[in-house]
This record gives structure tokens, C-alpha cells and sequence, in this order.
């Protein structure tokens, strides 16, 4: 992917983490089953796409970051069971 740097160049990427994916999306499913609509829709339309963003630009430290992780601390209470992932070769 192209894409425009913090410090304003464009730079060509590659991003592959096969691992993280599967988590990342185990866990959505998981999400999906056990909250309700509006909060699950938040969770994925804004917290996410926020909190990777705050990361990527370095802004760890941010009283933004700390909110949202205070938000999915709250919410992880209500998300548990089991997700069984199988991985294939192709």
C-alpha cells in the first residue's frame, strides 16, 4: 500500500500480521455474541480505527488513549466464552 507518513512522504508499505489478524477477528466475533448492537457497532465503527490510529501516529501518552482503554476495560467484562480458530495451509 502507498500511503502519506506523519511527516508528510509518501512511502510504499507492506503490513502482514496473520497472527494478530486471527486474534483481532476472534475476538470481534466473540464481541459480536455478547454485547449489544450499539455498543458492538461503537467498538468497531470508532474505538478501534481510533486507538490504531493513536498508536501509528505515536501518541500513546494521549488522555484519548487512556479513555478508550478505560472504555474497553469496561465492556471486557461483558465479553467472554470460547473462540476455537483452526488454520489451514493453501
Amino acid at each position: 500500500m502507498v500511503e502519506n507518513r506523519l511527516v508528510g512522504i509518501k512511502s510504499r508499505e507492506i503490513y502482514e500480521a496473520p497472527g494478530a489478524m486471527c486474534l483481532y477477528k476472534a475476538y470481534n466475533d466473540l464481541a459480536s455474541l455478547t454485547l449489544d448492537k450499539y455498543t458492538y457497532q461503537y467498538l468497531i465503527g470508532h474505538v478501534s480505527n481510533t486507538y490504531a490510529n493513536l498508536v501509528y501516529e505515536g501518541l500513546w501518552f494521549s488522555p484519548l488513549r487512556e479513555a478508550l482503554d478505560a472504555f474497553n476495560n469496561n465492556i471486557s467484562k461483558y465479553i467472554n466464552g470460547t473462540v476455537r480458530l483452526k488454520a489451514i495451509q493453501r
